[in-house]
């Protein structure tokens, strides 16, 4: 009975207009429920902020825990209306803070076409970015790297690579790690991104915003392959949102190689990196997907 009771008071919680809410919801107490209201109300759950459940405890258990911060997420969201955050394409362009000196670029396996780039500080991104490129893979169940900008042992940076999970399962697992210690994971069958196909992948991330995984872990991240976005995290729990900060890693950064000599070299070929400065979103994601798929294979490789 406490259940359904508890199931009713989101559900109202959700259908009423944001302004009938503001006092409950409205943790920040500026008269409106935001994204700003969940961060806050995660921060509680997970111990680093005091708990207020006059304000941030949405299902009245008595608690503030991330199910109250996904209810303010989902108010805040739902409420109507509020300009939209998404950049247009003409503003993205704007925002791209590096891009790849190769339209494509081959990779044999043994280091042949890596490259590497000296350290700057459009590199370390931290509170908002989109990194989006093409792909071909040519030798699999071996792990491989995209792009390298961090050291996972000091939880320093950033890394986009691919490997293959371990027997019984035999999923590739596309994988984004960053410098707190957590992942996201998009897992395809190996019939997947096991093909010689070229494929798109757009990882964003932004620590004013919720995501919420397949799992429906909150997060600060979200991982979009060919136009899909059915991605979960890893080494997440439901108190902290995986991916929560990205902690400068201020050295070089390695295309198609890790940034140890002689480790996971990347075999085939990517097209056109692009890392921004700001989150183009899911819906941005897919969007790049459907704009740049009839590019693809490229005429060059």
């Amino acid at each position: 009975m406490k259940t359904i009771l508890k199931t009713v008071a989101i559900i109202l919680l959700i259908a009423l207009p944001v302004t009938a809410l503001v006092g409950i919801g409205d943790v920040n107490g500026d008269g409106h429920i935001t994204i700003s209201d969940a961060i806050m109300a995660l921060q509680m759950s997970a111990g680093s902020r005091e708990p207020d459940t006059s304000t941030a405890d949405m299902d009245r258990d008595g608690r503030v825990t991330s199910v109250d911060a996904l209810i303010i997420n989902k108010v805040a969201t739902t409420a109507a209306p509020t300009p939209t955050l998404t950049p247009t394409p003409d503003d993205e362009t704007d925002h791209i803070v590096w891009k790849s000196p190769f339209d494509v670029q081959e990779f044999d396996g043994t280091g042949k076409g890596c490259c590497q780039y000296p350290h700057k500080p459009e590199y370390d991104i931290e509170d908002e970015f989109t990194i989006r490129m093409w792909f071909r893979r040519d030798v699999f169940n071996k792990e491989q790297f995209f792009i390298s900008n961090g050291n996972w042992k000091k939880k320093l940076g950033w890394r986009l690579m691919v490997k293959q999970t371990k027997s019984p399962y035999q999923y590739e697992q596309i994988q984004f790690d960053v410098g707190d210690g957590k992942n996201l994971n998009y897992y395809k069958t190996l019939q997947g991104i096991t093909d010689s196909k070229w494929h798109c992948i757009v990882v964003v991330f932004n620590a004013n915003k919720i995501y919420v995984d397949s799992k429906g872990t909150p997060t600060h991240g979200a991982l979009i392959l060919d136009g899909k976005a059915d991605y979960y995290m890893a080494r997440s729990n439901k108190k902290k949102p995986a991916i929560s900060e990205v902690k400068p890693y201020g050295k070089e950064m390695y295309i198609g190689r890790h940034f140890c000599d002689g480790k996971f070299f990347f075999t085939g070929a990517m097209a056109n990196i692009e890392m921004l400065d700001i989150d183009i979103g899911i819906d941005g994601g897919i969007e790049y997907y459907e704009d740049t798929k009839d590019q693809y294979p490229p005429t060059t490789a």
